[in-house]
């Protein structure tokens, strides 16, 4: 349990050091990794959290190991974040789901991540990734998240996408080049 705190301690430390880096072009390493991994990895530091809150986890990893170049530690954080906020998205909902889908989509490793909570206000979805923009309560969000994780997509030559079902919950689509 120790040597596993530890190595979640390392990776918020890097996570930290990349939310610094945030307002200027900084070059990071890329490398090969897998979805599925990170997926698993963000899952795992979010984990006791989705208990405590009696969120249910539906995951379905893509047999074929969809592989993307990229930072390990930043896609982790996109993961940390559309999970972060499909939780959050759930506080009030009657059905606690979080579902995360992994697949191999015409050359490019595709991440869904969906939830079964109210969605996003109509209209607000144009919004959704602009820097400070939040739909949470104040004092409940910086509006960053998802400004962050497009950031993050875009430079690694990605798209990311939602889809917004008004009562029923929110989908998320990342897409990056295998």
């Amino acid at each position: 349990h120790l040597r596993s705190a530890m190595r979640q301690l390392d990776k918020a430390t890097e996570i930290i050091s990349h939310l610094r880096t945030f307002g200027r072009a900084a070059p990071v390493s890329r490398e090969p990794v897998s979805l599925n991994e990170t997926v698993q990895s963000a899952l795992l530091l979010l984990h006791e959290q989705l208990r405590l809150r009696e969120i249910e986890m539906e995951l379905d990893l893509s047999p074929d190991e969809p592989v993307v170049i990229a930072n390990p530690i930043q896609l982790e954080q996109v993961f940390l974040n559309l999970v972060t906020n499909a939780r959050d998205a759930l506080a009030d909902a009657p059905r606690k789901l979080i579902g995360v889908t992994t697949r191999v989509e015409r050359s490019m490793g595709r991440t869904i991540v969906r939830d079964t909570g109210k969605g996003i206000p109509p209209g607000m979805e144009r919004r959704i990734f602009d820097p400070f923009f939040t739909t949470k309560e104040v004092g409940k969000g910086t509006g960053l998240g998802l400004s962050i994780t497009y950031g993050i997509i875009r430079d690694h030559d990605g798209t990311i996408s939602v889809e917004n079902h008004p009562g029923e919950g929110a989908l998320f689509t990342v897409d990056l080049p295998l």
